[in-house]
């Protein structure tokens, strides 16, 4: 079982967003007169029409009352959009435009089309049906274009497709909102819209989609201006040109139809402070909520002043989530407190109820390596910049920083096994120790008075975003390894290692000695060992057996150092002194674990391998291939030599290191999971990942079998290969329904681009196989009985004609109804007598068409063609003669039907080619015509 951390306890902020929006008073001249110039997108919203003329109110009112079920509209890359018919499956029209279309909605009781395309043109589109569609079409001067009745087409709009918009950018997302927004607002109608245009330039505009009626009103003051625009410019070329003729001059139009323009006005522009994900409306159309890039949400309100729209920031959820990836986290001792590091903060959560408890705001600092300190009072965090820092976690402050720790990155920071110090690696390839001390106030190296301001929800508070990409770049270990790669590299002093005895001597002096009364001690780090390893460093791993718990006597406490090279080095923990070096892996490794008795110690890397290692003569035990992506953390089940890994797939493994193999698999995180943690008991997992979330994993009491987790792997494998597959071929017959689409310019080249939507699974899979077993077994019996059946009415034909002839003399010479009564009962006596078959056990003493025929039925009806396409043509066949039993005596008309169509369709060139299939083929055809029009009938 797994949960995700939600804002439950979401801060809220109110502040006023300055957005842009043109109000143009209509009925003041002057104003239009200093604004000649600038009329292209203030005229959209000084523009309140009204209807058109009789015909077209007919009209819009017939498409708002059609129904707008049974079709589908697409948009592509291709710089098309697409029109299709659900019921017949295909494509009805293709929308061309100039550039992709990027995105598309429907409003108007899917009466207008709206679509967007990469040059950021908004234009609509009016959806026309039946007769309407038929003249639009044949107007549009398309060759060989045929709309049924029952079929729609997209016109533009009579006096203009294209929308005017206020802000630029390319197009991502359109989003309508519901009617009724400007509800008790005067001289704004109650069934005003809302449309939403998310940009790629951290914008989104806010459009008002107009009713019919305001759209009218609007379309009319249009004409009247352009009328008027035109008699102006008549009398001025009259007075440059007396003798100019009149009937030379275009007559002023006197309707004109509907304009894009006249049902859209752009109202508003909304800018955020990041790059926009997604936007949505609320159910009653008031609010909006936008998904920014660093994981916040923000939500707006719609009022009214006057007769324009405006929007407030009214809510942000942002203290919660993680604005960036989850790069490193940690467990307290006693599993309460859970300490995550991301990019500018660190968070604490309560891991029983997942709320964060504390914030840290880092603004200059990227944590990449953190673990809590013994007493869970402070913790210890490691940083790009190669600093290391010492925070209290109740007072939620720096308590010591030292800014030049490492000279680069610190990836890793782990605590001793003895809860004395903690070790830190970096990429200036050091890997040095610090201890834990108390210390005077005054004598601290470091040392920060006071606590961090107070945390405050800035919208700048975090970097740009556009930087993401490259730092996530940098961070990658495993694809910066591949490149910076370097052999030899040289060892520190003999064995690797070079004491700190000024520190030492320091530390004993101070245990030694009193404290000063000046000042009270206070927990801080100072330098210990260090080991100059000449490489970068990119994981740390400690852990064994000390000698008081050894049943030999002797120390199994290790420290595990992985460098860029490739390579692993092993050293005593006590005394820092060179152990092993391990080859092995191709790549370098990024994560590393030892078992808590020190036997074994497991890694793994880029090359996506996970090792285990003995650590008594460093030899590989096993290699283990991990089927997913580079790994970047692991830890041992205290305990046990139970393994969790976890890699850039997102999923989690569980490996048994004695008899290596997998023992389970977990679909984790939706992107890369780069940390884990686990409980001292073992029973409490944490893990974060990229995808900004961290996960909380419990223990069940639920058995695992092997043998099941074993059969789901391959069920799993097997899903991917048929996905795999059958995308190649959807690839490959792309091609060809493009070619036949290019080729056609009537239309008729659409059909070639429809299949069926269908999924190749392992269900599909497995039905086709019992429905082919279930053939291969019931034919034989099948045909033995049919021949039984047939000696049976052959016997019962010649006995009634020798039994029955008197019968027939006394009912020819009296015409009795009685008689003709009883001779009919005998006759039916006659003809009941069963013909049975011996049948296997496992047909449930059916006979082989009813058990087939349940098998047929048992098929999802989603999944039955899928499976028809796993039977060879023998089977194919069998199935055939199945058929022709089904059909004549009416059992499961429709479902016989269907398949027989579908084996037609499908099999025709391989039953075409087969002269003995012919005659059945004809008798299905009349058999199956029959059954049809029986239904018809009923």
């Amino acid at each position: 079982s797994s949960s995700s951390f939600s804002s439950s306890s979401a801060s809220s902020s109110f502040s006023m967003i300055e957005v842009a929006h043109e109000d143009e008073d209509v009925d003041s001249m002057q104003k239009k007169k200093h604004k000649k110039n600038s009329k292209n997108a203030n005229e959209a919203d000084e523009e309140d029409d009204d209807d058109d003329d009789d015909k077209h109110r007919l009209v819009q009112q017939q498409r708002l009352d059609a129904p707008a079920g049974g079709l589908g509209f697409t948009a592509s890359r291709d710089g098309t959009a697409r029109i299709w018919q659900l019921a017949t499956q295909h494509c009805s029209q293709v929308i061309p435009h100039q550039q992709a279309v990027c995105a598309l909605a429907l409003h108007r009781q899917g009466t207008r089309l709206l679509t967007a395309d990469a040059a950021g043109t908004l234009r609509q589109w009016c959806i026309l049906a039946g007769e309407e569609a038929r003249a639009a079409a044949q107007a549009s001067g398309l060759s060989g274009v045929e709309v049924d009745l029952g079929a729609v087409y997209a016109s533009p709009m009579p006096d203009g497709s294209e929308v005017r918009r206020t802000a630029g950018g390319r197009a991502v997302q359109l989003c309508v909102s519901a009617p009724g927004v400007a509800a008790g607002v005067p001289d704004v109608d109650v069934h005003t819209q809302f449309l939403a245009l998310l940009t790629s330039d951290r914008l989104v505009e806010v459009f008002l989609l107009h009713p019919p009626e305001v759209a009218a009103r609007r379309r009319r003051k249009r004409v009247a201006r352009a009328r008027r625009k035109r008699v102006k410019a008549r009398k001025e070329q009259d007075v440059h040109d007396a003798g100019a003729d009149d009937a030379e001059q275009p007559p002023v139009p006197a309707s004109l139809g509907l304009a894009a323009t006249d049902e859209i006005s752009s109202a508003m522009v909304i800018r955020c402070s990041h790059k926009i994900r997604s936007i949505s409306f609320s159910p009653d159309g008031k609010k909006l909520m936008v998904h920014l890039s660093n994981n916040r949400l923000d939500i707006y309100q719609f009022s009214w002043q006057g007769k324009s729209p405006v929007a407030e920031r009214t809510l942000r959820v942002t203290r919660d989530g993680h604005a960036h990836a989850v790069r490193s986290l940690s467990l307290s001792s006693d599993d309460a407190l859970i300490l995550t590091a991301c990019r500018s903060s660190l968070r604490f959560f309560n891991a029983t109820s997942g709320r964060c408890v504390h914030h840290l705001s880092l603004p200059q600092l990227y944590p990449l390596s953190s673990t809590f300190v013994p007493g869970d009072r402070h913790v210890v965090v490691g940083a790009r910049d190669g600093s290391v820092g010492l925070y209290s976690v109740q007072s939620a402050s720096l308590h010591q920083s030292l800014p030049e720790a490492h000279e680069g990155a610190v990836w890793a920071v782990v605590l001793r096994p003895d809860g004395r110090g903690v070790f830190t690696g970096g990429v200036d390839g050091k890997v040095r120790g610090w201890n834990f001390a108390l210390r005077p106030a005054d004598e601290v190296e470091g040392l920060v008075s006071g606590e961090l301001p107070p945390l405050e929800d800035d919208d700048d508070d975090d970097d740009d975003d556009e930087d993401d990409d490259e730092d996530d770049d940098d961070e990658d270990k495993a694809e910066s390894s591949s490149e910076e790669e370097t052999d030899d590299a040289p060892m520190a002093a003999a064995p690797g290692s070079r004491r700190n005895s000024s520190k030492q001597s320091a530390s004993k002096q101070h245990n030694s000695g009193s404290t000063s009364a000046s000042a009270a001690p206070v927990l801080c780090l100072e330098e210990g060992d260090e080991l100059e390893l000449g490489d970068e460093v990119l994981a740390l791993a400690v852990g064994g057996e000390s000698k008081v718990k050894s049943t030999e006597n002797k120390a199994r406490e290790y420290l595990a150092v992985s460098l860029l090279d490739a390579t692993i080095r092993v050293y005593h923990l006590d005394t820092l002194r060179f152990y092993l070096k391990l080859y092995g892996h191709s790549l370098p490794v990024l994560a590393m674990a030892i078992s808590d008795d020190g036997l074994l110690l497991a890694s793994g890397g880029a090359d996506k391998q996970v090792k285990l290692w003995g650590l008594d003569f460093g030899d590989c035990h096993r290699s283990l291939r991990a089927r997913g992506d580079a790994i970047t953390c692991m830890r041992f089940v205290p305990g046990t030599h139970y393994l969790w890994s976890g890699g850039k797939d997102g999923a989690l493994h569980m490996w048994d290191a004695d008899t290596f193999e997998e023992v389970q698999r977990l679909a984790a995180h939706h992107s890369e999971l780069w940390c884990m943690a686990l409980s001292a008991g073992g029973g409490t997992m944490v893990t974060g990942g990229a995808d900004c979330s961290v996960r909380v994993w419990k223990r069940t009491q639920e058995q695992l079998f092997l043998e099941e987790q074993r059969e789901l792997e391959l069920d799993r494998q097997w899903e991917r290969t048929l996905e795999e597959q059958q995308q190649r071929a959807q690839d490959d017959t792309e091609g060809i329904a493009v070619g036949a689409d290019n080729g056609d310019g009537d239309g008729d080249g659409e059909q070639g681009g429809i299949t069926a939507a269908t999924r190749v699974s392992l269900q599909t899979i497995k039905a086709g196989e019992r429905l082919l077993e279930a053939l291969q077994t019931a034919h034989p019996l099948h045909l033995e009985l049919l021949r039984r059946e047939a000696e049976a009415r052959r016997a019962r034909a010649s006995h009634s004609r020798a039994v029955q002839a008197p019968i027939r003399k006394k009912a020819r010479r009296d015409r009795d109804d009685e008689q003709q009564k009883d001779g009919g009962q005998e006759a039916a006596e006659g003809q009941e007598e069963p013909v049975e078959v011996e049948v296997p056990s496992e047909f449930g003493g059916k006979q082989p068409h009813q058990f087939v025929l349940d098998i047929l039925v048992g098929i999802r009806s989603a999944e039955l063609e899928t499976a028809l396409l796993v039977l060879p043509l023998a089977a194919v066949l069998h199935l055939l003669d199945f058929l022709h039993y089904w059909l004549p005596r009416n059992i499961q008309p429709t479902l016989s039907c269907r398949v027989l169509f579908f084996l037609v369709r499908t099999f025709q060139p391989q039953l075409s080619s087969t002269p003995s299939v012919a005659p059945v083929l004809m008798q299905l055809r009349d058999d199956a015509r029959t059954a049809i029009q029986y239904q018809k009938d009923l």
